[in-house]
């Protein structure tokens, strides 16, 4: 199908975007040398607002360009592969997801362990020394002593910092949330999101705080259009435009590379477990989820267990029954 010529206008200027930028900033240069920097004058509340009015527009630019970037990004097309690529090894698991969970945490200990013995084997340790196969810290660990020796004790001060952070190491569990969806949270199947009116008042309240800043101002001022022109403050005001553009066209890129590189490259490596999942035998998280389910079993029969209390005897019952008759 061929491309309207609105569609390739926009390739073309996103394809040659780091060389337009390039041109503005050497354009922002010439003309920055026809000026020389003064005081403006204003009071200190002009400035404020003069201030707030400048930021709101360099704020805004920004943020356009940086939503445009990530809306290029989503829109290409080995993203949209990834995407449907995530998607169908979900579907091929199927019945199996039940055990993914035993799956994650299984993967979780493995990745502590990896991070524990390269710690240690970095300055010359072995995991074994200091960690039992569950990979619980053992009680007669090795300890390295303090040496008198200059050069031993500097040695051994990295041993000893480097079994400290093998200890308390922290990794990011796997889970099954991580591995199947983006945001998460999304498990009501009856939200439906907000509705229009709900929308705007949300909208109204994140931006009313702008509005009410520049409402002051303009209340406060009034303008009077400029008596004789001067392109002074043009080329001045096209300045901070310029600077504006660059700082928002840098964003794009930002955008646009995190949604089609790191954002991909994350999704392809959640596929690549999933694809080791797949093809993983599930004997050993079927196992695990029995012995979980004759915990929880345990648990809950224990709890309806009534005691007999130890000062209740059988005569008294006996005796008491007597009398009653």
């Amino acid at each position: 199908m061929k491309e309207n010529w609105g569609t390739t206008f926009r390739r073309g200027v996103f394809d040659n975007l780091g060389f337009i930028m390039t041109f503005l900033v050497a354009i922002i240069y010439l003309f920055y040398g026809l000026i020389n920097l003064e005081e403006s004058g204003k009071t200190l509340s002009e400035i404020i607002i003069s201030s707030f009015v400048i930021w709101l527009v360099g704020y805004s630019i920004g943020q356009l360009l940086t939503l445009q970037g990530i809306l290029k990004g989503e829109k290409e097309e080995s993203v949209i592969n990834t995407k449907e690529a995530h998607a169908g090894v979900i579907g091929d698991i199927g019945e199996d997801i039940t055990y993914l969970e035993f799956f994650c945490s299984d993967e979780t200990k493995n990745a502590k362990r990896t991070a524990r013995a390269s710690k240690l084997s970095s300055v010359g340790l072995h995991y074994e020394d200091f960690f039992t196969i569950n990979g619980r810290v053992k009680e007669e660990k090795i300890l390295i002593p303090v040496s008198d020796d200059e050069i031993k004790e500097a040695r051994n001060k990295k041993k000893r910092k480097a079994i400290e952070e093998a200890i308390y190491i922290k990794i990011t569990p796997l889970t099954v949330e991580t591995l199947t969806t983006d945001n998460g949270n999304q498990y009501d199947p009856y939200n439906y999101g907000k509705n229009k009116t709900e929308y705007l008042k949300s909208e109204a309240k994140k931006t009313a705080v702008a509005k009410l800043v520049i409402g002051l101002g303009f209340g406060y001022y009034a303008i009077k259009l400029v008596q004789s022109f001067e392109w002074g403050y043009l080329v001045w005001t096209g300045i901070q435009i310029g600077i504006f553009l660059l700082l928002g066209a840098i964003g794009l890129f930002k955008a646009y590379l995190f949604v089609t590189d790191t954002q991909r490259q994350h999704r392809i490596q959640k596929i690549n477990k999933l694809e080791q999942f797949k093809g993983s035998n599930k004997q050993k998280y079927i196992e695990m989820a029995k012995k979980e389910i004759d915990v929880l079993e345990k648990e809950i029969t224990e709890e309806k267990t009534v005691d007999v209390p130890e000062n209740i005897n059988t005569e008294e019952t006996e005796e008491g029954a007597h009398n009653g008759s």
